[in-house]
């Protein structure tokens, strides 16, 4: 059984809820134009709230793209630096409605987002990585983001086992 108390305190239509909103809490202010009524006019509000809260910003869109553009690897393991520029992507493409799988024009989009992606990450990465940089570049196909993020990854973990963060020598012994 469910605590009475609880359920209380949940209850938005009980005046001691920590969820109910009185009429004095927001003086002048309509909490609610047009009550649902079912499946009558929920179409209509779901319309009207969509079109109010699911606007675009151009500005946040733009303050994104700017992050991914001027994020360097620096200090930044390159975990750190790839799960970064993978939170910006996610943010960035939940801003932006991309088209549906179905035709081939939206699968050659998509391929050329996630190659995009691919360069993004790659341009971040550090000098030391140029040669596994190079080596990824020159793959045929071109890996996606996260194959090359694994094959910078096993190179670090390389670097990091024998104590060289600096330098190519691991990097040519990694692909002899």
């Amino acid at each position: 059984m469910v605590n009475s108390s609880s359920e209380m305190a949940m209850n938005p239509t009980d005046s001691n809820s920590q969820l109910y909103i009185h009429s004095s809490d927001t003086p002048g202010s309509v909490l609610v134009t047009e009550q649902l009524t079912g499946t009558d006019n929920y179409g209509i509000m779901s319309r009207d709230l969509q079109e109010q809260y699911h606007k675009i910003s151009g500005t946040r869109i733009y303050g994104i793209q700017r992050e991914i553009v001027n994020l360097t690897q620096g200090t930044m393991s390159v975990a750190i630096y790839y799960n970064k520029l993978k939170f910006l992507w996610d943010e960035l493409s939940s801003l932006i409605s991309l088209p549906q799988l179905d035709s081939v024009a939206a699968k050659a989009y998509l391929n050329h987002l996630n190659q995009q992606k691919l360069l993004q990450f790659l341009m971040g990465l550090n000098d030391t990585y140029s040669m596994v940089r190079s080596q990824i570049l020159l793959m045929s196909p071109l890996p996606s983001v996260k194959q090359a993020y694994s094959v910078v990854k096993q190179d670090e973990s390389q670097r990091i086992s024998i104590g060289a963060n600096v330098g190519s020598d691991v990097t040519t012994a990694l692909y002899a």
